[in-house]
């Protein structure tokens, strides 16, 4: 603590703050303060920041003071800016969740390792949400305040249970008529036998659709085992139609692809070369 009481002469005080390195910064240092503020700094400019050797009327110094780093002067630290900082950064308590997440199946064709939900036969409806427990969901999610929300439609494989998001959605729509709230539709899916109807359907609702590739067929067939041992193919057919255009070969280009309706991100690990898909139907 001795490090932040003001030296003397300096003419200014740290406060709180944490310090470390990024690789994408790899000649300057990262600061944050409490109140969530942050900048990044010269090694010769952290030092003579944190050995109060700062000349407290320098540019640099008024900028740290403004980011909540220091403070100037001998007088008092005013508590009621950094209440303020706190109570901005820490608002979304008072929204309540802005996020549902709809599991509306336990379904699927894959048998994933590190799948957290208990998988069950693709042909066993029984394990499908029921429409009591939809319209409850539904009553869950307009009981909270926020005027942001997120639904998100998860599995099993959510696209065996097509029919149920669409109830689902359409319930949503028209309860918000009156409410007005800003909701964005989310699909976490393998896109395995996505079909035009569907896709149609989550562009009318402007939904953002998450795919993943686990790494070359050696890598994610054990990880997400079909019985044809092809998912792979599946996952890539289903990204290129919710692209609206042909599969792309099997070796996926390291490049981000957009047009007016859609955007797909396809990134690779540089170390381990495992591609990552993201969807997003941007529909005018």
């Amino acid at each position: 603590m001795e490090a932040f009481q003001p030296a003397a002469g300096s003419g200014y005080r740290l406060l709180p703050f944490r310090f470390g390195r990024l690789p994408t910064h790899p000649n300057e240092i990262l600061v944050a303060g409490d109140s969530g503020r942050f900048t990044f700094l010269t090694e010769s400019d952290f030092s003579a920041f944190a050995d109060h050797r700062l000349d407290p009327a320098s540019e640099l110094a008024v900028n740290l003071e403004g980011r909540d780093l220091v403070h100037r002067g001998d007088g008092p630290i005013p508590l009621d800016r950094h209440a303020i900082a706190w109570r901005t950064r820490k608002a979304f308590v008072f929204e309540g969740p802005t996020l549902q997440i709809f599991v509306v199946s336990l379904r699927c064709h894959h048998s994933c390792s590190y799948c957290q939900v208990s998988r069950q036969a693709e042909d066993d409806t029984s394990f499908d949400m029921d429409d009591a427990t939809a319209q409850a969901s539904v009553d869950r999610l307009f009981e909270t305040p926020a005027r942001r929300l997120t639904v998100e439609f998860q599995g099993g494989e959510p696209l065996l249970a097509f029919g149920r998001i669409r109830s689902i959605v359409e319930d949503i729509t028209a309860r918000n008529q009156a409410g007005h709230r800003s909701i964005t539709f989310v699909l976490a899916s393998t896109l395995h036998g996505i079909t035009a109807e569907q896709l149609a359907f989550f562009r009318e609702h402007r939904f953002e659709l998450s795919t993943s590739l686990d790494g070359p067929e050696t890598l994610h067939n054990p990880n997400r085992p079909l019985p044809s041992r092809d998912s792979p193919a599946h996952a890539t057919v289903g990204v290129a139609a919710a692209h609206g255009r042909t599969p792309r070969p099997r070796n996926v280009p390291h490049t981000q692809h957009r047009d007016r309706q859609t955007s797909v991100w396809a990134n690779a690990n540089s170390q381990n070369q495992v591609p990552m898909w993201h969807f997003s139907s941007e529909a005018t």
